[in-house]
């Protein structure tokens, strides 16, 4: 197989020196040092090898007299030993690998029995080998740590291997195995290994399926590897293709990823250098249990293509958007951690894989830094979008996140406090500053500066996240800053803080977030909103796909803060692309403001078939990852008799556009809601105050016939323009001392607005124009629901007397549908 590999072993070798291996009383190898090296015979010039790792085997317990390996003295298999690692590749990185053999205590949740130092533990006279003495049961421990003594690392990662799943085909290779994988984050990884198949005239393994099992959500795997063309003439792997997809919880539909990995090349050191990776989704029927179906065609076909070329290397500036390659280095620290590299992402539909031409993004990400448990700390990424999209428009957009002001617990600014779970090499804080400009000549426009600093960051007992501080703020709303707090809520105005609960698998299963903001135009701080999340469950690539959610808004009354409109979220699926953007969900909400009104949500698709599973529409993205179109349906019903109230609504919105800051500007929106008229609104120029509040837009509606009906008013139009009297601009960013404004909001809320509106019709007869001035003001709101409960409205209409009506707050009342019941 490995025609051009060499391997050397030199037995009782420390990489240095030779060294005497020892024995026990028995004469069997109790302690022993082993160097290996690899290299490149030389025979092809396209591969280049030369490696060296170094294996000390002992014992376990390191405080016997004479530690060594562990045998059973009746049948003289192994059952424990210990190795120390260390690779020439990494040569601050020091591996300890403890194995012990023996059936390891699963409990009823399908997770490992440990102690309380986190060992798993045997059952009691166990054994870890079959009839034909092959290993099937063990449990290994692998601590990475710093050579050095610096503590730049210190992870531990436990694996089990199920006893009763692991087989062997009648070569002696491993068919199938069954590991439950956990990290020093408590992170579970439950993967079970199948049919895995073997070249038998080289040995290699020719393909395998795994099952992904995470809080009950299946994330299943095929990859298929070529014997010949599969591997470089080192043994190394050089190409594969996999189908992966996750089996669905609430309907019949998945997304097939189907993925070929081809190219890849290594440097010298072993490490990977460079890749290809395509990946192609396309929608498949599926049950439950994974099964795959057909696949999805017609109108609710999804596809969609990814193409990511990556080098591993270390750059310099060469021009704007072009870095050059330092020779010398590999893009991997002496740790053996990724620092730098380089991507060319192609995507749909802004690359076009038949012509080979579109938009491209180049990214280069490098300064990766990991605190001591390997969370990423800082790095910069400069991204360079560049091309022609499908539209015929240039596109030449520059995205740079930096993140700097990293701290670690332990720096002199940052004292260690366990108690608090401050804890030792720990990441502590950053700042990440995202600017995105476009260049000349680029068609789509932005200039946007986001900023996050987190800080305080604080671990539990099994170094997961118990609380952090964010705070946000951007070049959009210049005005706002928001503050989140990770791990806490607001009683009473007071921030408390409440520890977050990770499930068996380790992943974030329940967690309070409070949130709060501050402006020139909002006054002093302000609580804004209680979190709660809980219920949460992830797929196999850590995406989360369901939850439940309770979220509370806070107002302020007589001084004091108060939880008021309640909102409930039962989020039951979620659907990803390979960009890991959500491209459908299906949640129900319900609200304290209409207790027996629950919406269901069903984001992503244009109605219900027959069976009542989701109709597909995936929605599409700019180049910059926004929505410019998408669908949702929606079911209001009341919860306990739809006899009562039972409407579907289906909200197609198109041409979404942005303006320089990223926010909404304009779109074409269709809403078909039963027993009501078929509308299309377009809005344009919508305009922004520094908090993000809508001051200004302009609305063209029009009205529908659905297919094979008729009778709708399809000839009226009608115009609003939000923020304005006289259909002649914004008039609400006017001279901040004059009185005349025509749209003011008081803590986040609308108070007062202006719009002209003039109902036209579309026939040009001229059978219709007459234009009106709206102005509401005064308006009030109960603080406990959000609903209106007063205001005042002046109306001047053409061909009419003025008018000004007044509602009382006082005799405004909604039933428990949040539909309004009278008022006066």
């Amino acid at each position: 197989g490995a025609t051009d590999l060499k391997t050397t072993v030199k037995f009782g070798h420390d990489g240095t020196n030779w060294v005497d291996a020892q024995y026990d009383q028995y004469g069997r190898l109790s302690w022993y040092k082993e160097c290996r090296i690899d290299e490149d015979l030389g025979k092809v010039a396209i591969e280049d090898l030369s490696t060296k790792v170094v294996t000390e085997r002992t014992g376990i317990d390191l405080t016997l007299p004479k530690p060594g390996i562990v045998y059973d003295d009746e049948t003289g298999q192994v059952l424990s030993y210990m190795d120390i690692t260390t690779d020439a590749a990494s040569p601050d990185l020091k591996i300890t690998t403890k194995r012990v053999f023996g059936e390891i205590q699963i409990d009823a949740n399908g997770n490992p029995v440990v102690d309380s130092q986190g060992i798993p533990l045997l059952v009691a006279n166990s054994k870890g080998y079959n009839a034909l003495g092959q290993a099937v049961g063990y449990y290994d421990i692998v601590i990475e740590e710093d050579a050095t003594g610096q503590d730049r690392v210190n992870f531990t990662t436990t694996t089990v291997r199920v006893k009763g799943d692991t087989r062997y085909d009648n070569f002696g290779r491993l068919s199938e195995y069954h590991d439950l994988i956990t990290d020093t984050r408590g992170i579970l990884t439950d993967r079970w290994t199948k049919g895995v198949s073997y070249d038998d005239a080289t040995g290699r393994m020719t393909g395998f399926r795994e099952e992904i099992n995470s809080d009950g959500v299946q994330t299943i795997r095929q990859r298929a590897i070529d014997a010949v063309n599969g591997y470089n003439t080192l043994g190394q792997l050089k190409e594969y293709s996999e189908d992966s997809w996750v089996a669905p919880t609430d309907d019949n539909k998945t997304i097939l990823k189907s993925t070929t990995w081809i190219e890849g090349k290594y440097y010298s050191t072993g490490q990977l250098m460079s890749y290809t990776e395509d990946i192609e989704e396309r929608g498949y029927t599926c049950d439950a249990s994974g099964v795959l179906g057909a696949e999805i065609t017609g109108d609710e076909s999804y596809y969609a293509r990814i193409s990511t070329n990556r080098l591993i290397a270390v750059f310099v500036a060469n021009n704007i958007s072009s870095k050059l390659v330092v020779n010398g280095y590999t893009g991997y620290n002496s740790l053996g951690q990724l620092v730098s590299y380089k991507d060319i992402i192609h995507r749909s539909p802004h690359w076009n894989f038949d012509t080979n031409s579109g938009v491209e993004t180049i990214l280069y990400k490098s300064g990766i830094s990991y605190d001591i448990i390997k969370q990423a700390a800082g790095f910069n990424q400069d991204e360079y979008i560049i091309g022609t999209d499908a539209n015929g428009k240039n596109v030449d957009i520059t995205r740079n996140t930096d993140r700097v002001g990293v701290s670690i617990w332990g720096d002199v600014n940052n004292p260690v406090d366990v108690s608090k779970g401050r804890l030792s090499g720990y990441l502590a804080g950053y700042t990440e500053t995202v600017v995105q400009k476009n260049n000349a000549g680029s068609k789509i426009e932005i200039d946007l500066e986001t900023s996050v600093v987190r800080e305080t960051i604080e671990y539990n007992e099994n170094s997961q996240v118990k609380y952090y501080k964010d705070t946000t703020t951007s070049t959009a709303t210049p005005e706002l800053t928001l503050v989140t707090h990770f791990g806490a809520s607001y009683v009473s105005g007071s921030l408390i803080q409440i520890t977050p609960v990770y499930g068996n698998g380790g992943n974030l299963a329940d967690y309070r977030e409070a949130r709060g903001e501050f402006g020139s135009t909002l006054g002093a701080f302000i609580p804004e909103e209680n979190i709660h999340r809980y219920g949460i469950h992830y797929n196999g690539y850590g995406q989360v796909v369901s939850y439940l959610q309770n979220s509370a808004a806070i107002y302020e009354e007589g001084g004091t803060f108060n939880e008021g409109l309640i909102t409930d979220i039962n989020r039951i699926d979620t659907k990803y692309d390979s960009a890991g953007q959500s491209v459908y969900y299906k949640e129900e909400i319900t609200t304290s403001a209409a207790e027996d009104l629950k919406t269901t949500v069903y984001f992503g698709a244009s109605g219900l078939d027959a069976s009542n599973n989701p109709i597909l529409s995936a929605p599409k993205f700019d180049v910059l990852g926004r929505f410019t179109d998408y669908s949702e349906y929606r079911l209001e019903q009341d919860k306990d008799n739809p006899n009562i109230l039972n409407v579907a609504t289906l909200t197609s919105r198109s041409g979404i556009n942005y303006n320089l800051k990223s926010q909404i500007s304009g779109y074409a929106e269709t809403v078909d809601r039963q027993g009501q008229t078929k509308t299309q609104t377009t809005r344009t120029g919508t305009e922004y105050n520094g908090v993000g509040q809508v001051m200004y837009y302009h609305d063209r509606i029009i009205n529908l016939n659905r297919l094979n009906e008729e009778g709708a008013a399809v000839d009226l139009v009608i115009d609003t323009y939000f923020g304005d009297d006289d259909a002649g601009g914004n008039d609400s960013v006017n001279d901040p001392l004059s009185n005349d404004k025509k749209v003011i909001y008081e803590k986040g809320r609308l108070t007062q607005y202006t719009e002209y509106r003039v109902e036209d019709d579309l026939g040009g007869t001229d059978d219709l124009t007459v234009a009106s001035v709206i102005s509401r003001s005064g308006i009030e709101y109960n603080n406990q629901t959000g609903q209106v409960t007063g205001y005042i409205d002046e109306v001047s209409r053409d061909g009419q007397a003025e008018t000004k009506t007044t509602r009382d707050k006082t005799k405004t009342e909604y039933n428990l549908l949040g539909q309004l019941k009278w008022y006066t």
